[in-house]
């Protein structure tokens, strides 16, 4: 089977939190069971520097991208919207070479919400910032 390398979750800890005056990089522990019922090893893969996904791209087979914050609009040519929510401009560069170097490497990438929404930025793709932005009845 696969070793699957999810990329980590930045938690900016605030006062009273269970990691107060920590960084931490998480993932759900639904997205750990789900690849480890199907047989996988799972490694969580910290935010880091951009030049350090080199190190930790040659020990997974395979790489999942998960949700969170929004995708900076800079990133696709637009101006933050008044109603975009929080975004992550470190994450966004740590996941955007992780992207490129995982397809240079010819391995997988799944996408999961955020990081499906990265995954069409990275091809050229835009996005809605918020949904009452379309005249669509779609729902998140």
């Amino acid at each position: 089977m696969a070793i699957i390398g999810i990329l980590g979750t930045p938690y900016n800890t605030v006062e009273r939190s269970p990691f107060w005056w920590n960084k931490v990089s998480y993932t759900r522990q639904s997205f750990i069971d789900v690849f480890q019922e199907l047989g996988h090893t799972v490694i969580v893969l910290p935010v880091d520097k951009t030049e350090n996904i080199k190190n930790y791209l040659p020990l997974v087979d395979k790489i999942v991208l998960t949700g969170g914050a929004d995708v900076s609009p800079y990133l696709y040519g637009e101006e933050p919207h008044a109603q975009l929510g929080t975004t992550d401009p470190i994450r966004d560069r740590f996941e955007l070479a992780a992207i490129k170097a995982a397809l240079e490497a010819n391995k997988p990438i799944l996408g999961v919400c955020r990081g499906l929404q990265l995954l069409n930025v990275y091809f050229g793709g835009t996005l809605y910032q918020d949904l009452s932005l379309t005249s669509s009845q779609i729902k998140h």
